[in-house]
């Protein structure tokens, strides 16, 4: 079982998603609790989508912003 909360620095994450829609920074957070629980995210869009919890529509228009976001996070090679 994971630990039950986790550091959160909001000033970081409103920041680095400024650029994106609400469902994209939400499909951003989604990631995020995927990634400390898991330790790990898929690298296709199938998982990242389902992940992230967005339509494809949802999910075509933000997966440029999504995929710079979890680059600059380090989740992402």
């Amino acid at each position: 079982m994971s630990d039950p909360w986790f550091r959160f620095f909001y000033k970081d994450f409103i920041t680095n998603t400024l650029g994106m829609t609400a469902a994209g920074s939400g499909g951003a957070m989604y990631i995020l609790i995927h990634f400390w629980q898991n330790r790990k995210i898929p690298n296709d869009d199938i998982g990242l989508r389902a992940i992230a919890k967005l339509s494809k529509r949802e999910w075509d228009n933000n997966e440029w912003s999504l995929r710079l976001f979890l680059r600059e996070d380090r989740l992402m090679a």
